[in-house]
């Protein structure tokens, strides 16, 4: 990993870069609900985020966000890993393995015992580094005509 390649947490004035990383690494997926709707926490990180015991982190590169990730809790010994991404540009130089790490720590500090997160069956990349990570498949099912894998990963 490169020294120029920092994780800090989610400032107000990452809310663009945020959005734009978001938008560039996401996929065409139908939904039935309106993009805003599921998508939402993007509008309210502080809220969605910070303000409930999860986490909210960017990746930079010589001052560049190049990759965000979050946790949100979902009670009190479970967090959801959310909004993972890593500009393609910067992918395979171990940034997503360094948010991730810095991830599972603040959630255990914050005591959380259980990471949890939901990914289509068509997004293999993304199986694949979960997996390498520890995670593991709880459950298959069809959400909004796609696929769906839920994984599991138990935090020390």
């Amino acid at each position: 990993m490169s020294d120029s390649f920092t994780v800090r947490e989610y400032e107000t004035t990452d809310a663009d870069a945020v959005q734009r990383l978001h938008e560039e690494r996401s996929w065409d997926v139908e939904h039935s609900q309106p993009e805003h709707e599921v998508y939402a926490d993007l509008d309210d990180i502080e809220g969605t985020y910070l303000e409930t015991g999860g986490a909210f982190l960017v990746g930079e590169h010589d001052g560049t966000v190049v990759a965000t990730g979050g946790v949100e809790p979902v009670d009190a010994e479970t967090v959801v890993l959310k909004r993972l991404r890593v500009d393609p540009a910067y992918q395979r130089n171990g940034y997503g393995d360094a948010l991730l790490t810095e991830l599972e720590r603040r959630a255990e500090d914050g005591g959380y015992t259980e990471m949890v997160i939901d990914e289509t069956g068509m997004n293999t990349t993304a199986q694949a580094f979960l997996e390498a990570h520890d995670f593991e498949v709880t459950e298959t099912s069809i959400y909004l005509g796609t696929e769906l894998l839920s994984y599991r990963k138990a935090l020390a």
